[in-house]
C-alpha cells in the first residue's frame, strides 16, 4: 500500500498544534515545496503547516495493533465499553443489563468501524487517538478507518477472548477497580500510555 503524503494549510486562527511556517527551517521549506508544490513564498508567515503521521512499516501492513499503539488502543478501547455499557444501562432505566444484552452490546461494539480511531501526527510525534484519548482532543491529520477499524475490531475480540463479555461488564460494574487500568494492564504493562 503506498503512502501519499498530503499536506494542508491553514490559518493559524484554525489551529494551535502544528508547526507555523515561520518556525520551519529552510530545509523543511524545502522539502514542504518539494512534497507539495506549494511554494512557501506564497504563504503567509502565520499559516499553520499540518502533515499525515509518517507511517512505519508495522502501522500501514501488520494486521494487528502495532506494539507502540497497544495501550492507548486499548484505553480507547475501555472508553467505548464504557460509552456502551453506560448507555445501554440507561436504556433500562439504570437497570443492570441481563447476559443476553451484554453479549449484544459487546458483539456490537467489536464489529463497530471505530471511524475516530487511527494515528496522529501531534506536534511531529504519532499518538493514536481515539476517544477517551487526550490525543483525540489535539489538532493534527489522522490515519484512520481500514486497518485501523480492523485492528480496533481485533483488539475488542482480544479483550472478550481474555475476559468474556460478561466478565469486561462486571469489571466495569465493580466500584472498586479501575475499569481502564485492569481491563489493559495486560496491554499496558510494558509501556505506559503516552504522554503529550
Amino acid at each position: 500500500m503506498h503512502f501519499i503524503a498530503i499536506i494542508l494549510i491553514v490559518m493559524y486562527s484554525l489551529c494551535t498544534n502544528a508547526q507555523r511556517k515561520k518556525d520551519l527551517t529552510e530545509d523543511e521549506l524545502s522539502k514542504l515545496k518539494e512534497q507539495t508544490g506549494i511554494d512557501p513564498n506564497e504563504v503567509s508567515d502565520d499559516a499553520i503547516i499540518l502533515s499525515p503521521p509518517k507511517l512505519t512499516e508495522e502501522d500501514e501492513g501488520s494486521k494487528f495493533m502495532p506494539e507502540a499503539y497497544r495501550c492507548d488502543a486499548c484505553r480507547s478501547m475501555a472508553h467505548h465499553f464504557v460509552q456502551k455499557f453506560s448507555k445501554a444501562e440507561s436504556k433500562k432505566k439504570g437497570s443492570k443489563l441481563t447476559y443476553v444484552e451484554i453479549l449484544e452490546n459487546v458483539e456490537e461494539l467489536c464489529q463497530d468501524e471505530f471511524k475516530e480511531c487511527g494515528v496522529k501526527n501531534v506536534l511531529g510525534k504519532n499518538r493514536f487517538s481515539g476517544p477517551g484519548l487526550p490525543a483525540a482532543k489535539m489538532s493534527g491529520m489522522v490515519d484512520a478507518g481500514g486497518l485501523w477499524t480492523k485492528r480496533m475490531q481485533k483488539l475488542c475480540e482480544e479483550l472478550v477472548g481474555e475476559f468474556e463479555e460478561d466478565g469486561i461488564y462486571a469489571l466495569w460494574d465493580d466500584p472498586d477497580v479501575s475499569f481502564e487500568a485492569d481491563l489493559c494492564s495486560s496491554y499496558c504493562r510494558t509501556r505506559r500510555h503516552t504522554e503529550l
